[in-house]
């Protein structure tokens, strides 16, 4: 029977862009553990991508690796594509512009006409293909980055791994362990599991960052 790194394991293998998200308000175990996981997908040569809605870097966590390019927005998720029948026709010349908050698209064949029938449009597949997300109880809890691009999460395969007893377990796959006491230690136990031999110094300092900040220095109860 697979267990849940086996699936995950399986899915990082089958993923080329990756995308790791944290809630809106995310302290230093959330941002640690976002930069750690980054690392660590791209030495497995995974493009990796981490985004917290209205995102601002703390000074004490600049020194993360990675954790400057934490981006405070999603962006653009898709392409929109015009597909245009050329085969009987040819093309002579393709220009644009934008007129009154409209852009028009010029297409000048070279023998004929093209008619409605030759156009078609599509959107691209999404931007990734794979989601992570990093303590964080619920969807909402994201903020626009969730509000804004709900049709993605929801068409989105989605890794949710959590410490907190308030987690909604909203992911397919759920790894929400009341056992630890912050979500680096899950994603370390992950790591070892999965790859270990890619725990790089780089990925142990991030971990052990958010470990440090998730616990006050290991002085809390938990």
């Amino acid at each position: 029977m697979f267990t849940e790194a086996d699936q995950i394991k399986k899915l990082i293998e089958d993923k080329k862009h990756i995308l790791i998200a944290f809630r809106k308000d995310g302290k230093g175990d959330a941002i640690a553990s976002a930069a750690a996981l980054a690392l660590w997908l791209r030495e497995l040569e995974k493009r990796a991508d981490v985004v917290c809605a209205n995102f601002s870097l703390p000074k004490s966590l600049a020194f993360l690796k990675g954790a400057e390019e934490i981006k405070a927005e999603m962006g653009h998720l898709q392409k929109f594509i015009l597909t245009v029948d050329i085969g009987k026709t040819g093309i002579q010349e393709l220009s644009y512009d934008v007129k009154d908050a409209s852009l028009r698209i010029f297409v000048t064949p070279k023998s004929g006409s093209i008619t409605k029938d030759d156009i078609r449009t599509a959107r691209s597949d999404f931007k990734y293909d794979l989601v992570f997300t990093l303590a964080t109880p619920d969807l909402q809890s994201l903020g626009g980055v969730y509000a804004d691009n709900s049709d993605f999460w929801y068409r989105t395969t989605v890794i949710n791994i959590d410490h907190q007893s308030v987690n909604e377990h909203f992911g397919h796959i759920n790894i929400v362990d009341l056992t630890m006491s912050t979500t680096a230690e899950i994603l370390f136990n992950l790591f070892k599991q999965i790859k270990p031999e890619h725990l790089s110094a780089a990925v142990a300092t991030a971990l052990l960052a958010g470990m440090i900040a998730g616990t006050n220095s290991f002085k809390k109860n938990n």
